[in-house]
């Protein structure tokens, strides 16, 4: 049974992938993001855009690497920054002892846009931008719920790549560098 589920999780990562224009490093097509796939009109965030939100006398900063829409309402894919570094995870890219970098991305209400700024505007090469974590936010409660979360989950060693397969519960959580991403 276990080597049955090996060859799946080999297979999962392996399959559908898209190679990068500049390395040889390749994304799985289940993980990309919806740039591209959807009409923008009159949004308040546009894709790339560094937002900073106020709550708690605190500035919490993200910046905007998904938009989906459901229905008549829109939700913001939100990447957080912390010290110029966005909140990303590596996970196994099958078994050869490499990862996939990915980010971590809530997704935001539009009805719960509220205290916040546009800083700038990145031009992203979302060719390189693969969703690793999903959760969802209402208001900016939520926002900060995750962005702490988040920042405590990072504050743990990540576990090696060559051991994430074999490890049943590795550390994935890490800081990932705005420039891997730009244009």
């Amino acid at each position: 049974m276990k080597n049955i589920q090996i060859v799946l999780l080999f297979f999962l990562f392996s399959c559908n992938t898209n190679e990068h224009k500049d390395s040889g490093f390749k994304i799985p097509e289940m993980f990309k993001t919806n740039y591209k796939k959807q009409e923008l009109k009159n949004s308040k965030l546009k894709y790339g855009d560094i937002v900073v939100f106020s709550f708690k006398n605190q500035e919490i900063e993200a910046v905007v690497l998904d938009i989906e829409q459901d229905n008549s309402t829109t939700w913001f894919g939100l990447c957080f920054i912390k010290n110029g570094k966005l909140f990303g995870r590596k996970i196994p890219d099958g078994i050869s002892g490499n990862c996939i970098e990915l980010f971590d991305i809530t997704y935001l209400n539009e009805k719960g846009l509220v205290n916040f700024e546009i800083a700038s505007n990145e031009n992203l090469n979302f060719d390189k931008i693969g969703n690793g974590s999903k959760s969802t936010a209402s208001n900016i409660e939520d926002i900060y719920r995750d962005y702490t979360r988040g920042l405590d989950e990072r504050k743990k060693k990540e576990s090696p790549c060559a051991e994430k397969f074999n490890n049943l519960y590795p550390i994935n959580e890490c800081y990932l560098s705005l420039e891997l991403i730009k244009k």
